[in-house]
């Protein structure tokens, strides 16, 4: 068997940005406005990078970034997003869980191995169209399929790489491979790549170094 995880990193940041053309390129983060003062919550790639963090205060997020963007979440931007996502999904497979915001693993039982990585492509090419920037992964467990887009993701830029994230030297342990052949992130350029558990093999690959989405 053998299941492929869609994963829309920073989801409710990407679900409001994704209708909003005048926040192209700027760094965006979320306010949680259920304590007083209202404090960030997700903060986007750009907004990190300028060192903005969760738990910072509406004044000490500017502080640090003049120009950063605070929204407050929208329920309605989110839902809209996850029925993109889920639309996406079922062109893989019926067999589609919404594991959680963002994130669908899909059964990809009955499906001609050779296809399952052109077709994950094809569904991360989609949901770029559609405004929403995503990893895949896929693998024979939807624990390893979900690693393998983890891994994707940061080996993107489109997320990074904090406790709990799978590092490419410690992916072959968990996948129960001991020290497999794999090509260190470092060594990728940072695209958006489908990742893939290859059993026979032992190894995490990308697609192709075209398979830029």
């Amino acid at each position: 068997m053998s299941y492929a995880v869609l994963y829309v990193f920073d989801f409710s940041i990407q679900a409001i940005v994704r209708t909003r053309a005048d926040l192209g390129g700027k760094p965006v983060a979320l306010l949680d406005d259920r304590v007083k003062p209202a404090v960030v919550g997700p903060a986007g790639a750009r907004a990190r990078a300028a060192g903005v963090t969760p738990g910072l205060t509406a004044p000490q997020a500017m502080a640090r970034c003049a120009d950063i963007v605070l929204l407050a979440r929208s329920a309605a931007a989110e839902q809209d997003a996850t029925a993109a996502l889920l639309t996406v999904a079922w062109s893989l497979s019926p067999r589609v869980e919404s594991t959680a915001a963002g994130l669908c693993t899909i059964d990809l039982a009955g499906k001609a191995a050779t296809a399952h990585l052109p077709h994950s492509r094809a569904a991360v090419e989609q949901l770029q169209s559609l405004g929403l920037e995503a990893a895949a992964g896929v693998a024979r467990t939807p624990f390893l399929a979900l690693m393998a887009a983890r891994l994707a993701g940061i080996v993107a830029g489109l997320a990074e790489a904090g406790p709990g994230s799978p590092h490419p030297a410690a992916f072959g342990k968990m996948a129960g491979y001991g020290d497999p052949a794999l090509h260190p992130a470092e060594s990728l350029p940072r695209e958006r790549y489908v990742l893939e558990v290859r059993d026979e093999r032992g190894f995490l690959s990308p697609l192709d170094r075209k398979s830029v989405v």
